[in-house]
């Protein structure tokens, strides 16, 4: 699930350097304030600026930092998170899961990403299809998985979508399940440590539940109904 900035005393530059996914030893330069271009965004840009800018607010106290957090959120206003964990529920329940990313309402990644790098990790347990959402207006791009898995750095994408069962349901299959974390990356690269290890990582469970057979299923193959098989051979003749 979603994890907080340390909000438990003192803010040090390495625990911010850390949170946002900087390279060891955390000393990498940090702007509080002030309107810088991508990647370097002050904090005050990162977490405060207007919705669809890098604009930041005039004033900004380290204070203001506690309990702020980076996270992948049900709506795209960025309102409502995610938890740790999401589960489709019955069979007419679409096999589909979308989240925004974003550091609360900030513009650097609501609407439309400017810049900020993310890490992302998806790992499937069966064939499913995973987009993600590219600029301001609805253009969604593939991401390509290689034996259901998949690690990339972004500085484009703003959200994601999967369907389960590759996008179709066709008849009963096992339930799928998708491990998905994603965590800002300053350091623009893959580690050796996977992406839910990240300190700012947001990282879900996602089951797509099988479609359970019963007699009058709408998924069943139509071969199998006698009233969709093959005609009756013809009637001999009227004696």
């Amino acid at each position: 699930m979603s994890v907080a900035i340390n909000d438990d005393g003192d803010l040090p530059a390495s625990e911010l350097n850390r949170y946002l996914g900087a390279e060891a030893p955390f000393t990498r330069q940090l702007y509080f304030n002030g309107t810088f271009g991508a990647p370097n965004f002050s904090l005050n840009q990162i977490f405060f600026s207007n919705v669809g800018t890098a604009d930041p607010p005039a004033t900004f106290s380290m204070s203001s930092l506690k309990g702020k957090r980076f996270g992948i959120y049900q709506n795209p206003q960025r309102s409502l998170l995610h938890t740790g964990t999401y589960t489709t529920q019955g069979d007419f329940a679409l096999p589909i899961f979308i989240g925004y990313f974003g550091f609360g309402t900030s513009g650097v990644l609501n609407p439309a990403n400017k810049g900020f790098p993310l890490a992302i990790s998806i790992s499937a347990s069966s064939d499913v299809v995973v987009s993600m959402k590219t600029g301001d207006g609805f253009t969604w791009s593939d991401v390509t998985l290689v034996g259901g898995q998949a690690e990339l750095i972004t500085v484009q994408g703003d959200a994601i979508r999967i369907f389960g069962e590759g996008g179709r349901r066709l008849g009963p299959s096992r339930d799928t399940t998708v491990k998905l974390s994603v965590a800002p990356c300053l350091a623009q690269k893959l580690g050796l440590s996977p992406v839910e290890a990240l300190r700012g990582a947001h990282t879900i469970d996602i089951t797509f539940k099988a479609h359970e057979e019963s007699d009058d299923d709408p998924f069943d193959d139509p071969f199998d109904d006698p009233i969709d098989g093959p005609l009756d051979p013809p009637l001999g003749p009227i004696r």
